[in-house]
């Protein structure tokens, strides 16, 4: 969807065990991703859990499938966070 300034895209989380109709959605111009369950960050320089949460993981592999430029997470769940943090939750 898109208008003369902004564009918002929808786009479905694949194979993951939370929900068949799993969506997220992506903001371009921003950078911005906004999503619910599929990744709430924990306490600020919270540890890494071992082994990394599934649903972190699976959100990972489909930004990756889908090639988003994400450069902040906004959860409907949580304080908004780099990517990075993600990334870091998964291990990488």
């Amino acid at each position: 969807m898109k208008d003369a300034t902004r564009t918002v895209e929808l786009h479905r989380i694949k194979d993951t065990d939370h929900v068949d109709t799993f969506l997220m959605v992506y903001l371009p111009k921003e950078r911005l991703l906004v999503q619910a369950d599929a990744f709430t960050p924990g306490p600020p320089n919270g540890p890494v859990p071992n082994p990394p949460n599934a649903g972190h993981v699976n959100l990972v592999q489909n930004l990756d499938r889908l090639k988003l430029d994400v450069d902040r997470i906004l959860p409907l769940h949580g304080r908004m966070v780099p990517r990075a943090e993600l990334t870091r939750m998964v291990g990488k």
